[in-house]
This record gives C-alpha cells, structure tokens and sequence, in this order.
C-alpha cells in the first residue's frame, strides 16, 4: 500500500524543521558524493534569510525532501533534495510540481536521480558549472609584483573594500557581484572560514596604473571545507 505524501510551503523553518533538512542534505551528501544544496543556499538555510522560501515533503509523519525557493531579476531559482531512502516514490515530482512554473532548478554532481526527474518533467540543461580539482600540496611560494603586497584578509577591516572589488570584477554575474555586508559575515562565521586563505593583493607602491596605496588590486579566496567527501575540498 502506497503511502500520501504531503507538501507545505514555509517562509522561515523552525529549528527542528532546519535541523531534520541539514539532516536529508547530510544523507543525500553521502550517497551522491556531492551536496545537493550550494553554499549560497545552505548558508541562507542555516542563517533563516527571509529572502529564500522553503517547501517541505512530508511522508508518514517524517520530513523526506526539501525544496529551497528564492526569486531574482532572472526569475525564481530552486534547488531540491529527497533522503536517499525515500527515493522513487514520487516525492521528487510532488516537491517539484510545488514550485513555480517558470523555476530553473540547479542540480549538482549530475546524479541518476536527477537525470530522471529533468527528463520526465521535460526539463533541460542551460548551464553548467564544472569542479575543478587539484592537490592541497606541492604549490611554490609566489612572488609578488613591484608595488603589490599579497596578504589575509583582515576581517572587520577589509570588508567594506573588498566589497567594492568584488561587485566590480563580478558585475556581470548576478548572484557572486550582488554580495551585501551580510553575505560576508555570514561566511566569516562557517567553519571553513580562513582568513589566511583569502588572500589579498593591497598596492604599496605611492601610485600603480590607476590604483594608488592602500588600494586592492585583487584577490583569491580558497576555502578548503570537507565538501563530503574523504578529501577536503578547497
């Protein structure tokens, strides 16, 4: 006998209803080998945003999947996730048919699962992202131009400057150059958070093109956290 599945559209989750979804995410993590929520969404989990919403799938009494909503100049933009255990019972479908019409959903690590639903409910891919890997170890010691002085970043001081940097060098891409003062701090208090691996290139030199001291001419940010696999991802 098939069992109801029940679906609920939430502006904010309480912490039990949060803590059983970080639950799911950690399930689905392990058996996919790549996490079905992005940092962006995970964060804005973890940290309540009124800006996302939350659609949760109900299936004899427990919480099996989990849709996380969030609506931008390009339209509403998803990601989901059902318990590995709880999968191929329509859960998927029933979650996605809650959503709205026009959603683009991202999906990660490209898994069976979600070749499946994309395909049934006629979706196709527009974008796609690729990971690219390499080992933590064997790096040379860089050398830094003249004028330029390559350091951490210094929380509660560079903040407001690397803000500026990062709006204009991502002013094309709607999610990255957007970030707030918030967005920052939220990721300054994750636990992968490392401010000596967010390096940051500070003009020395009295004048350099058009950038003079103190300036930032750029920046590269690794953050190394375990991604849910045996080796830690950077």
């Amino acid at each position: 006998m098939s069992t109801s599945i029940s679906i609920s559209e939430h502006p904010t989750l309480d912490d039990d209803q949060q803590r059983t979804v970080l639950e799911i995410v950690a399930a689905a993590t392990r058996t996919d080998g790549s996490a079905p929520l992005d940092e962006h969404s995970l964060i804005a989990l973890r940290h309540h945003d009124p800006a996302v919403g939350h659609v949760l799938a109900v299936r004899a009494g427990s919480t099996v999947g989990y849709a996380i909503v969030e609506h931008d100049s390009d339209g509403a933009q998803a990601e989901m996730v059902v318990h590995p255990d709880q999968r191929q019972l329509g859960i998927g479908t029933a979650l996605l048919q809650a959503l709205p019409t026009s959603v683009q959903i991202w999906a990660h690590g490209n898994i069976p699962a979600a070749q499946t639903i994309a395909a049934h409910e006629g979706f196709t891919a527009v974008r796609t992202l690729w990971q690219l890997h390499r080992p933590l170890t064997g790096f040379k010691t860089p050398q830094s131009p003249d004028g330029i002085t390559i350091r951490g970043f210094r929380p509660g001081v560079d903040d407001e400057r690397w803000l500026a940097i990062n709006a204009a060098a991502f002013a094309h891409h709607p999610e990255q150059g957007s970030w707030s003062v918030k967005d920052l701090l939220d990721r300054e208090h994750e636990p992968w958070f490392d401010p000596a691996g967010f390096l940051i290139a500070e003009v020395t030199a009295p004048q350099l093109g058009q950038l003079t001291a103190g300036d930032l001419a750029g920046f590269h940010w690794t953050k190394v956290h375990d991604g849910g696999t045996a080796e830690a991802v950077g």
